[in-house]
This record gives C-alpha cells, structure tokens and sequence, in this order.
C-alpha cells in the first residue's frame, strides 16, 4: 500500500535561518552583561552612601520646610479681614498645596473650628419683660407672621428700642424690623437693620436656635443686588469671616451667595481640613487598638479617593497635622533631589509610607536601598530610598563605542534575519496556497471535461453502429451532442473571461439595455436545462421597465452564472425564482432556489476563485468554481453590488443590484 504524501512543514527551515543568529546574538548580548555588570560594581557604593543621606536627613526636612508659625493662627482668630491671613488657606493656595489643621495634644481639632451642632429650638423668657413691651413686640410678629401688615408692624416695634430691650429680645425686634422695612419696601432702612446684628454676638439666638447675626447675613445677601449699595463692602467681610471662625451646617450655603471677596474658596479648604482631621483620627485610632495616640504619619483619603500623606509637626501642645496630596509629594520630593550633587547616571525611586512616590523603570537594576530608621513611638515620616542605574550610556563611557557599534550589528543581523524569516514564511504559504488551488482546479476542471467528452463519445459510437433509418435516436443523440459541447463551450468561456478579468483585459459596453427582454429570454434559454434536472424556472417584473444603462452580454452571463447553480442544487421537482425590480435609482435582480443553502461561514468565500465546498474528486454538483467570482467581477465593474441570503437546509437567494445610470465613461 503506497504511503500518503507528507505536507511539507516550514517549522525546520525557519529553525535553520533564526538559529545561527540568534546564537550569535545571544553570545554578543552576554558580552555586553559582562561590562554592564563591573561597571555597576564600580557604581553600588556611592549608590548606598546617597540612598542613606536621602532617607535619613534630606526628605524628613523637605517636609517640615515653609510650615507656618502657630502664632499666625491666633492673629487671624482675633479678627481677620481677609481669608489669605489664615494660615490654613494661604498654605493650601501654596505650591505645592498643603493642608494644615492646628490640633490640640488630646487630638481634638482646633483650627479650622470644628462646624457647630444642629441648632436646637428653644423658648424665650417672655415673663421677664414688661407687660405693655411684651404686648407691643406680640402685637409686631402677628403683624409680620399673620396679617402681613408691615407699616403696622414698624410702628409698634419703633418704641421699643427706647430704652433698649434686653437680650435676646432687642435683638428680635431688630431682626423683625428689618424684616418689616424690607417687605415694606425700605430696602435701605432694613439694610441698615441687618448690618447692625452683624455686630451682635454669634451667641444671641433666635428661638429656632439660629443665631441672629446669621439670619441677617442671609437677608443681606438677598438684598445685595436689589439696593444701590456696592456689592462688596465691610459688611461682606464680616459674614465671611463669622462663616469661618463660627461655621454651621449653613455657612456653605451663606457663602454661595456672597459676591466676591475669596470666602467661598476659604471654606471649602477648611472642609477639605476637618475631613483631613477626621480621616486621620479614624486611621489613628484603628492603628492604636485601645493604646495611646501616637500622633504617626500615615496615608488617609479624603471623601473623594485623594490620598493624603499625614504627619504630624512640630511635636509639642499644638501640632500642625500636615497633609500632602499624593499628586504634590512627587514634585516636592524631585524639587529636593534636584539640589542634591549626585553623578548623573543614577536615579532613585521613593516611597514614603508604603507608598511609591518615584517608581524606577522596570528594567533599570537597583543599586541600593535605605529606609528612615524607625523609633517608639513612630513620629518620623518613614521614607524607602533606592538608588538605580538610569543612565547606562554615561556609567559606560569607555565602553560607549564598542557597545553602540555591537548592538547596531546585532540589531541590524537580528532584523535581517527577521525580515528574511517573515519573508520566507510568506512565500512558503503562499505557495502552499497556489499549490491548493492548483490541485483543486485541475480536479474541478478534469472532472467537467470528463463527463462530456465521455457523453459524445459513447453517443458517437451508439450513432455508428446504428443501423440507416434508426429512428428518432440520431436525433436525440445529436441534440446531447449539442448540449455536451454547449456545456464544454461554457466551461471554456468561463476560464477565459476569468483570465481576462484576472489580468484586466475584460471590456465592457455600456448601453441602454431592456432588463426586463433580456431576463425573459434567458429564462428561455434555460428552460431545456432546468427540465432536463425537472426544475420549473419562473421570472416576474415590478415597476418599470427602465432602460438600464448596461452590457447585456455581461448582465446574461451574470444570470446565466446564478440560475445555472439555482438549477444544480435544487432537487427535482423545484422551482427556480427570477425577480426583477426596478426602483428610482437602482434595478434588483434576484434568483432564488429551494436547494441544500449555504452555512453563513460560507457566505462571502463562495465569492472566491476556484473556491467550491467539500471534496473536488467526491463532488456531484457540476462547476470549478468560477461563475459566482465571474459574477462578482462584473457586478463590481456595473458599480453594482452582489448580495446572499441562505441558511443550511433553507435554499438560497443571490440579488444583484445596478444603477439605473453608471456614473464614469464606458470602458
């Protein structure tokens, strides 16, 4: 029994052109390693002194420079003007921004102020005040609160300032003074009343627990833009300096509105602040486990997901909590290395807390490490120095040229060696290709011209050996005869109008064409075939018809291509469909069969050359697999467009589709 015929593989010829070169590389390579390596020897000593230097004394002071006195703190409590004056802010506005908060030894938060609890609702002491006074002040808020009448209301809060009240009440016919010149429509009297209780203590409460001076703030923020007094003015100040010194769950609120001065920005840093202090007690207190605060730095986020490096400094009664952005520890610590005299062919790589700050390239060999040395109870920032090779080329310098001219050969070798590995690759399958295609064509072809050429010679003989005058068989025979050499004349014209499109030799004439004539009479034309196979053809025209601007040799071929592959794979006793549509720009025409269909895999390789599916020598279908690729070529020369719908075991339909007008010249 013969052997099957091995597949040639490429696996050991592609072995046999990148081994040698690839040995030689490696050798190279190795070479290089071997200097590289002496070289950093020479380099891991000078790389340990300054990874010690680093960690130890220049980053721990990077921090605790340009920190402010604690002194500043207390000169803006006494009565700031502006919100730059506070320290906390003006550090925040720095670069790179900081976050300060002043915290007491016990921990708890001094500067910014803590925000103020939910106001409580309370009841004055209406007993203490004179009758005839407490019946004129009842008598006001009924006029604001219930009958809405302001004259009435300012008349009998008027008198009662003469002699004052005492607190809380004068301070309640004040704000409800203001209230009622406001409504009334003295926008200048009842600003001149709200402007007088920005100096009443934040302590005066109304009843429903909120201070005075803060419903007076809102009132004067409502009437900043509807009296002629400038928007920005002492009063302004005042609001946005109680906002920060007294916050409240409102003060945000308060703000918003107030025109201009910076307060705004103030308060969301001194949010920023308390969240920073909130965040480090709860890490604090999850690191102590029950034993004392130990006032360690440490990594906290803020509401958000911004990290924050906290430490805490000066040690001492009041501390400043110092937090540093992520983002901002990278600049600050490149700012300090910039300053420190190091040879040139070395970087470092920093964490500070656990956490990488200056990561090293993932390539670049480390040198040496130094840590900060850790006391009890941890007070230091903890920073993790190491030193790296990050520039080879000047570390080497003796060596620079043989290095640079070796790693260029081997590069160039490499890359030779690849293109001509890569370009061998694709000649093999390619060729391998060809040699498919080769093979199936040859099969598909010989078996087409088997089986005509052995029907006219049976049929030649038979018509030998039949005796004179015998009957209707020479008739017949020579009517297969015909239909043999029609069948070889198309298999023949078939090759040669590939051949001619392959190599672009394939002309068209463009010419008004009757579709609807010309689909008709092909129908015709097939109508023996089909019926030799028991196949019913069927044709149907909508709209139209509209001279189409075609070659009809080519648009018959097309369709004689596509109803002769309907006729081959439908069983006896189907019908073939032939549509015809024309429509305002574009004609369609369709032929559907009822036969085995196409899996959608198989969609857009039927469109290929010589492409048939199954085997070439068990095939039963006729065909080499050249009229769906004829079809494609002179649809696509139409500006047309060939389309499918089938399915496995559902038939199929083929529409082509051509513009009424084609839009180049005839070619």
């Amino acid at each position: 029994m013969a052997r099957p015929l091995k597949r040639p593989g490429f696996f050991w010829q592609g072995l046999l052109i990148v081994l040698p070169a690839l040995a030689l590389a490696g050798m190279g390579f190795y070479s290089l390693r071997q200097d590289r390596i002496l070289a950093e020897h020479e380099a891991t000593g000078q790389a340990r002194q300054l990874a010690s230097d680093l960690a130890q004394r220049w980053l721990p002071q990077a921090l605790r420079r340009d920190l402010p006195g604690i002194e500043s703190v207390w000169s803006f409590l006494a009565g700031p003007s502006r919100p730059g004056e506070d320290p906390v802010i003006r550090c925040a506005q720095a670069t790179p921004p900081r976050l300060l908060c002043l915290v007491e030894p016990s921990g708890g938060l001094r500067h910014p102020p803590p925000l103020r609890p939910f106001p409580t609702p309370q009841s004055f002491a209406w007993d203490s005040l004179p009758a005839g006074r407490r019946a004129a002040l009842a008598e006001a808020q009924q006029a604001i609160y219930e009958a809405q009448d302001w004259p009435a209301a300012i008349t009998q809060l008027e008198p009662l300032t003469d002699p004052p009240l005492p607190e809380p009440f004068q301070s309640l016919a004040a704000y409800q003074a203001g209230v009622a010149r406001r409504f009334a429509g003295d926008l200048a009297g009842a600003r001149r009343q709200f402007e007088g209780l920005l100096a009443q203590p934040a302590a005066v409460l109304s009843e429903s627990g909120i201070p005075f001076k803060t419903l007076s703030a809102w009132h004067l923020l409502q009437l900043a833009g509807a009296t002629p007094a400038p928007e920005s003015g002492p009063w302004q100040a005042v609001v946005g300096a109680d906002a920060l010194l007294h916050p409240t769950y409102w003060s945000g609120y308060l703000l918003e509105m107030l025109p201009a001065g910076g307060w705004q920005q103030g308060w969301q840093i001194h949010n920023q602040a308390r969240q920073l202090h909130e965040s480090y007690g709860r890490a604090m207190l999850e690191r102590a486990a029950g034993e004392a605060l130990d006032f360690g730095p440490a990594w906290v986020n803020l509401p958000g997901g911004q990290p924050y490096f906290v430490c805490a400094e000066p040690p001492g009664a009041n501390r400043w909590l110092l937090g540093l952005p992520a983002r901002a520890l990278a600049p600050l610590i490149s700012q300090v290395l910039a300053g420190v005299a190091h040879p040139a062919y070395l970087g470092w790589s920093v964490e500070v807390g656990g956490r990488a700050i200056l990561a090293a390239p993932a390539k670049a060999p480390l040198l040496a490490m130094a840590a900060t040395p850790r006391a009890a109870p941890r007070a230091e920032p903890e920073f993790r120095v190491g030193v790296y090779l990050a520039r080879t080329d000047l570390l080497y310098e003796r060596h620079q040229a043989r290095t640079r001219w070796f790693g260029l050969l081997i590069g160039l070798s490499m890359a030779a060696v690849l293109a001509g590995f890569f370009t061998a690759w694709r000649a093999f399958v390619r060729q391998q290709q060809l040699n498919l295609m080769k093979t199936n064509f040859v099969s598909a072809v010989s078996h087409e011209l088997r089986a005509p050429i052995a029907s006219v010679r049976l049929m030649a003989e038979e018509l030998e050996e039949l005796p004179t005058g015998g009957g209707g068989k020479p008739a017949e025979y020579h009517r297969f005869i015909s239909q043999e050499c029609r069948r070889l004349s198309a298999l023949i014209e078939n090759v040669l109008d590939f051949a001619r499109h392959e190599q672009g030799r394939q002309q068209y004439e463009f010419e008004p064409t009757d579709l609807a004539a010309l689909v008709a009479h092909t129908v015709q034309l097939m109508q023996n075939y089909a019926a030799s196979k028991q196949i019913a053809l069927t044709s149907a025209v909508q709209g139209g018809p509209v001279p189409v601007e075609a070659d009809g040799r080519a648009v018959q071929q097309v369709l004689v291509n596509l109803l002769d592959n309907a006729i081959k794979h439908s069983p006896a006793g189907a019908t073939v469909q032939t549509r015809l549509a024309f429509g305002p720009t574009r004609v369609s025409l369709s032929v559907e069969d009822t036969g085995e269909g196409i899996p959608p895999e198989d969609h857009q390789r039927i469109f290929e050359r010589f492409y048939r599916r199954g085997s070439e020598l068990r095939r039963e279908t006729q065909g080499v697999g050249l009229g769906l690729a004829i079809v494609r070529y002179v649809v696509e020369a139409h500006h047309g467009t060939v389309g499918l719908r089938s399915a496995a075991g559902q038939g199929s339909c083929f529409t082509v589709e051509l513009p009424l007008q084609q839009p180049g010249e005839t070619h």
